[in-house]
């Protein structure tokens, strides 16, 4: 057994049970090669189910040939399947395009990892050189105690049994078992922030201590330990509090006001942390100050009496819209999620306006569901082309909050052959020519 893979044997026996399902991430980098390489050499020792992924942005027009490539390599060498994902990036106002990348892949290996059950874990490749620049990285754009710990073997479902191995040795291993690889451009573009550490800041540092990668990883492993000591320190303190919970309010007593300032700090992060409310040094700094508004419409009060009071939002119950798939009649209306289709039967006229055809020959029942990741369709007028259903969306200008509840026309409840998208797109495969019997349907949003 190789010395590396001794080491990361031990790595994986504190990290997940033996059997655990495992859903590792690969790009085809050293990193990510490295990670399932090692977890396919101590399957005998230390076995798992493990399921491997590609997620494919579609940022670089190689993208897709390297998913082949990758899918190829993978069943060749190491005689395991590779499911690559197609996802697309949109970044939100204010992000950044590796921001949004980084967003979507998880969000992709998180619901892959759903279909294997609760127990499974999402592997990441990150290691040793990652976790030094994550450091260096929030230290130079501010950040507290928290921040400094950086990256954690193990958070939530993710783990990442690498954080103790360097990038040199895992490009050494893959050479020493003749593992391939291949390189992504994109990681050498200095205008992204981490690359520019990477690249040009780390190198400088390196000239004044050599060691400086393992020096900022230890500062992670004080800052993480330092973190869990504050943690069991509040356990404590709020055994201590008199903490007040009624009608939907926090309540401080007067006493607050003369706690540790991280103390109290905490005390409210880990209040809005319960109600998954996300808060920066300067939302907590506002509430010390005096009234503030938090996001999800949490407000915070200093009361006359000395106490500080965090009132939660008032709850909004938004009616249960149906998504499940539903048959249409083949005349009639039906409501579905927030939408109201109508459905005719007549002959195709190309000249009708607001209402889209699909052949009746060839589709003879309809069905309507939402769309689901991964949905692509061929739309008409692209040659046989396809484009994936988020990329019309997007196109369109449909906000995010009405993608999940916006009609998608199929022949059958899990058919992934979509026939049109109301509204917005109609396939190659629905259609008609003249005279041919057509479904005519026709999809209206119900008031907001």
């Amino acid at each position: 057994m190789h010395a590396l893979e001794r080491q990361f044997l031990e790595q994986a026996r504190v990290l997940w049970r033996p059997k655990t399902p495992l859903l590792v991430g690969v790009s085809g980098g050293i990193d990510s090669m490295a990670l399932f390489a090692l977890l396919h050499a101590i399957q005998q020792k230390w076995p798992v189910d493990l399921q491997a992924v590609h997620i494919d942005h579609g940022l670089r027009i190689e993208s897709a040939d390297d998913a082949a490539w990758l899918k190829m390599y993978i069943k060749d060498v190491f005689s395991h399947q590779l499911t690559v994902v197609p996802v697309t990036v949109v970044p939100d106002p204010g992000e950044s395009v590796e921001m949004a990348a980084r967003r979507v892949r998880y969000r992709a290996l998180m619901a892959a990892a759903d279909q294997f059950g609760p127990e499974a874990l999402v592997a990441v490749a990150h290691h040793k050189n990652d976790q030094a620049e994550t450091v260096l990285m929030r230290i130079i754009t501010g950040t507290g105690v928290r921040g400094l710990a950086a990256m954690r073997p193990l958070s939530g479902r993710v783990v990442r049994p690498l954080l103790a191995f360097s990038r040199n040795q895992l490009q050494h291993y893959l050479i020493q078992r003749q593992v391939q690889w291949r390189d992504d451009p994109s990681n050498k573009d200095a205008r992204m922030l981490r690359n520019h550490i990477r690249h040009q800041i780390l190198p400088l540092l390196a000239d004044v201590n050599p060691a400086v990668v393992d020096a900022l990883c230890g500062l992670a492993e004080r800052a993480s330990r330092h973190e869990e000591a504050l943690e069991a320190m509040l356990d404590g303190w709020l055994n201590d509090q008199s903490l007040s919970y009624s009608d939907g309010t926090f309540i401080l007593s007067p006493q607050w006001a003369h706690w540790p300032r991280e103390i109290t700090a905490l005390v409210l992060r880990r209040y809005a942390e319960s109600h998954g409310v996300r808060l920066s040094s300067r939302h907590l700094e506002l509430a010390f100050r005096g009234g503030t508004d938090w996001p999800g419409g949490y407000r915070v009060d200093h009361l006359p009496d000395g106490r500080l009071r965090v009132l939660r939002p008032a709850p909004v119950h938004a009616p249960a819209l149906q998504t499940e798939p539903v048959r249409l009649p083949r005349q009639g209306t039906v409501a579905w999620a927030d939408h109201v289709l109508s459905v005719e039967q007549g002959l195709f006229e190309p000249t009708r306006s607001g209402w889209g055809a699909i052949n009746a020959n060839r589709w003879p029942q309809l069905w309507v569901r939402a769309w689901r990741p991964g949905d692509r369709i061929r739309p008409l007028g692209l040659q046989g082309h396809s484009k994936k259903v988020q990329d019309i969306f997007v196109d369109a200008k449909v906000p995010k909050d009405r993608r999940d509840t916006w009609p998608v026309l199929v022949d059958s409840p899990d058919s992934l052959t979509i026939l049109a998208i109301p509204g917005l797109s109609m396939a190659e495969e629905a259609r008609a020519d003249a005279r041919d019997p057509v479904h005519w349907v026709h999809s209206r949003p119900l008031p907001q």
